[in-house]
This record gives C-alpha cells, sequence and structure tokens, in this order.
C-alpha cells in the first residue's frame, strides 16, 4: 500500500470509515507466497501522530517493521525540491505571514532553519524560526524520535533500518532475512530474475524525501 497512510492522515480526516477503507486495501495474503506492505513517511513522525505506533501494534501485533531513511542533509534538500516542485505556497506561507521575504535559494532556507532562537532575527520575528524548524527539521527529520517507539513497541529485532542509497541487492537480502527465510524464496524469486526485472517489484520510485516506516 504505496503511501497509504490509513494510521494517520486518513484516520484523522475519516474517523467513522478509515479502518473499513484499510481493510479494503489489504490484498490476500498468506505470508508465504506474498506479503502485504504498508508503506507511508507519516507513520515514522510520532510527534504529530503521537498514536500512531500504539494502533499499529493493536491492529498488527505480529508486524515486522521496516524503517527506510537517509541522510538528513538529502532528506532536507529533498523535500525543499519537493515543496517548490509540488506546493510552493507551503513553503512561501511560512515566510510572508511572518512578513520574512521568501528564500531564494537552498542556501537562505537553510540559513532561515538554523538560526539561533536567541537572536535578534528571531527574537524580532518570533515564531517564525520555531514553525520553519517544527514543519521542515523536527516533522520529518527527527528519525531517532520515531525508530524508538517503534522498537519500543515491537522489539528492536523486529525493526530493521536500512539506508536509502545503499545497494539494492543488499537492502533486498536484509528485507528478506529480517521477514523470514520462508517469504519469497529464493528459488521462486531468483537475484537472477529480480536482476532482469530490475527489482521493479521491490523498489521502483525510489525517493529521498524523508524517513519511511513500512508494516509487511
Amino acid at each position: 500500500i504505496w503511501e497509504g497512510h490509513f494510521l494517520t492522515h486518513i484516520r484523522d480526516s475519516d474517523p467513522d470509515e478509515w479502518l473499513q477503507q484499510y481493510a479494503q486495501r489489504l490484498p490476500w495474503t498468506d505470508g508465504v507466497h506474498n506479503i502485504t506492505l504498508n508503506k507511508a513517511p507519516s507513520y515514522i513522525n510520532t510527534r504529530d501522530h503521537p498514536d500512531v505506533v500504539d494502533l499499529a501494534k493493536s491492529l498488527l501485533p505480529s508486524a515486522k517493521i521496516v524503517a527506510s531513511v537517509c541522510h538528513p542533509s538529502l532528506r532536507l534538500y529533498s523535500e525543499y525540491e519537493h515543496v517548490l516542485s509540488r506546493n510552493p505556497q507551503k513553503l512561501e506561507v511560512h515566510y510572508t505571514q511572518h512578513g520574512v521575504e521568501p528564500p531564494e535559494n537552498f542556501t537562505e532556507f537553510v540559513n532561515h532553519l538554523f538560526m539561533d532562537d536567541d537572536s535578534e532575527f528571531c527574537q524580532e520575528k518570533y515564531p517564525f524560526c520555531k514553525n520553519l524548524r517544527h514543519n521542515f527539521l523536527d516533522h520529518h527529520g527527527k528519525y531517532a524520535l520515531g525508530l524508538r517507539e517503534w522498537m519500543d513497541a515491537y522489539g528492536k529485532d523486529n525493526v530493521l533500518v536500512v539506508q536509502m542509497g545503499e545497494n539494492e541487492e543488499i537492502t533486498a537480502k536484509k528485507l528478506l532475512a529480517h521477514v523470514g527465510e520462508t517469504i519469497l524464496p529464493p528459488d521462486e524469486y531468483s537475484w537472477n530474475t529480480l536482476a532482469q526485472k530490475k527489482r521493479k517489484a521491490c523498489f521502483q520510485k525510489r525517493s529521498l524525501r524523508g524517513a519511511r516506516v513500512g508494516i509487511p
């Protein structure tokens, strides 16, 4: 389920129907020949969704958790580019509502993002600096806070952290070892087959924007 956000955004927006919608999206799986992966970046954001881990644990108590993360600086740049291309007003409004000129480039954006709260600029434009950090740094970038809660709930052995940009074959082997040897057996999904298909099923549309938690 690609970025379904059923345990977070959809549940918040449709509290009466979200669970039925979620169930309808789950395909039939037997845990041997196929698995279900529910993947969404909002699942690691336990600051804005503090009950997402408990909800997942109550619905899927034996799930295997996979967190795919990238270098924080790459994530920040990717989100900046993503916002500019998809919704530039989102960035602009954070500036204009506090009487601050929007940044002309990524460097100006980073300079504002990491200004000290005690600086004259941040004091004068309060709460501009605090809000900017919350929406573009705290909101997606602090992986450890969310990962700790998933590990506490499911146990460290049930949470695999993989690095975006890592060799895909290495990542695939880690994933198969994590979910169990009986799932996707090598004789049915050989490395040669994966290579010929360019690992399309597992790695299509990989993104650098933020960390994502998957629940297979």
